[in-house]
């Protein structure tokens, strides 16, 4: 099957997959914004100031600028230590602890307390100021983060020879506010504070053809019509532009006659997508209700 659609694929001009959903770095396509934003949190790093929050509503792309930059310092071992932690959940200060002192070496038998566990973080944390090397934390979905476990980085930037020992960033959707409201403590610590918004009209092209190219597609896929609807559709969200562009090419590729994605196979590819949401809508209403 997989062998058949692949087939299928290069007949329209396509080596791979243009829209998949991996996180292959390569697709990775950075906004003006998503690159400014990197920028800024590359110099918050280097610099080893406080701590550093990216904002942003699902689909528009924070998840994969954490993995990227992620990925850049993993590659640099000699100068960082890194760890990426992903659908963060901590519901307590001792959470927070045990789970970065344990990916960070921290001996088991040391997590008896709050404080050995956080005099057994700060050891290894000067150790590897003292080689040095930068210690990098990434969360993501840190909106799951309860306003007790935000407390961590209060305690974290506690930690201070002469510079920063440590420095992370939270990526995360905007309900983090409300467990931020209730740390005050915490907010003080931000140095950096970064909005993703959506992607205008010239970006999605541009966006979109930086994948179709990269798939081995030269030639438009969509029709000029077909590519303003795919805009107003989604929003400028890179997640809904993702979404809709695979469902069209799945159309696409079911007829045999046609090689570009006219505005009937668009508009039949949201109404597919329309379809599920509405059945998923339904089922939550259902679930919340108790039926």
């Amino acid at each position: 099957m997989a062998d058949q659609r692949m087939r299928t694929l290069q007949k329209i001009g396509f080596n791979e997959e243009p829209f998949s959903r991996s996180a292959d770095p390569r697709f990775f396509w950075k906004s003006e914004l998503l690159a400014d934003s990197q920028m800024h949190l590359r110099q918050m790093i280097s610099q080893r100031r406080a701590l550093g929050i990216v904002e942003a509503n699902y689909g528009m792309g924070k998840s994969a600028l954490a993995r990227m930059l992620h990925s850049a310092y993993l590659a640099d071992p000699n100068n960082y230590v890194t760890l990426y932690t992903h659908s963060t959940v901590y519901s307590s200060l001792f959470s927070v602890l045990k789970d970065v002192g344990r990916r960070l070496g921290v001996r088991q038998g040391s997590f008896g307390s709050t404080t050995t566990a956080l005099r057994e973080i700060e050891k290894v944390l000067i150790r590897h100021y003292q080689d040095g090397k930068n210690v990098v934390l990434f969360f993501d979905d840190a909106q799951g983060i309860k306003p007790e476990g935000l407390h961590a980085f209060r305690i974290f930037y506690n930690f201070d020879v002469t510079e920063k020992l440590v420095q992370c960033l939270l990526f995360t959707q905007p309900e983090i506010r409300k467990n931020l409201d209730k740390v005050p403590e915490v907010v003080s610590r931000i140095d950096t504070w970064l909005q993703l918004s959506p992607l205008s009209v010239s970006e999605t092209s541009q966006m979109v053809n930086h994948r179709t190219t990269l798939a081995g597609r030269d030639a438009p896929l969509f029709t000029k019509y077909a590519f303003e609807l795919l805009w107003e559709k989604s929003f400028g969200v890179p997640r809904e532009i993702m979404s809709v562009c695979n469902t069209a090419l799945n159309i696409l590729i079911e007829q045999d006659d046609k090689t570009i994605i006219d505005e009937a196979m668009f508009e039949k590819a949201c109404g597919f997508l329309d379809k599920n949401r509405s059945g998923v809508n339904c089922q939550q209403q259902d679930n919340a209700s108790g039926n």
